[in-house]
């Protein structure tokens, strides 16, 4: 049977398979369930140290490569990448796909346990390591912007703090963060002269 001559001789019949084809096609796309947030596994954390100061060298020989190295204690590992920077260690951990939801903590746990058995090993003056698997597939679905001409940094941290409060306690929020935030400095002026004369120094001071 030829399925090309017959749809060209039965052309009614042709177009109405066509139409039924696009209706159940049109109902079905209707139907289907949506989610603009749907729920997935974030399996990576990342662990970051701060050594002030440090060249990247020193940062990959002294806080890098040890952390690594406990990492890939790991049985869940996947993989493991990391980036050394001056003053900055990051080293991110990812975990196999067959790690679920529920067993994420314990593992993240041991990995804090087992950076924490190295730490004497560490250079002093560092900050961390952190282990960060807090935040990382947060996605935020709606960002507002704070202006106010005439008001200062302090006084409009003031008001983002106010509506914080306030949008947290909506039912459909999970986390509202504030960024851009201007931190405050005090700066003191002197003259090397006057501290001199009283028998103090800048670094007294």
């Amino acid at each position: 049977m030829n399925l090309t001559k017959f749809a060209i001789e039965n052309n009614r019949v042709t177009y109405m398979i066509l139409a039924v084809i696009v209706v159940m096609g049109l109902i079905g796309y209707n139907n289907l369930s949506r989610d603009s947030m749907p729920p997935f596994t974030i399996r990576v954390c990342s662990v970051v140290t701060n050594f002030p100061g440090a060249s990247p060298e020193r940062v990959e020989e002294l806080i890098t490569d040890k952390i690594e190295k406990v990492v890939q204690e790991l049985p869940e590992l996947k993989e493991v990448t990391s980036e050394s920077r001056t003053g900055l260690s990051i080293v991110n951990v990812s975990l196999r796909d067959d790690i679920n939801q529920a067993d994420l903590q314990p593992v993240w746990d041991r990995l804090r346990r087992k950076i924490e058995s190295i730490q004497e090993d560490l250079p002093e003056g560092i900050r961390g390591p952190n282990v960060r698997d807090d935040g990382i597939g947060v996605v935020y679905g709606i960002q507002l912007a704070l202006t106010g001409d005439g008001f200062s940094f302090y006084e409009m941290k003031q008001y983002a703090d106010d509506i914080r409060d306030d949008l947290i306690k909506l039912d459909d929020a999970s986390e509202v963060a504030i960024s851009g935030i201007q931190e405050e400095q005090i700066y003191v002026e002197f003259d090397n002269s006057t501290l001199a004369k009283v028998g103090l120094t800048a670094g007294m001071l």
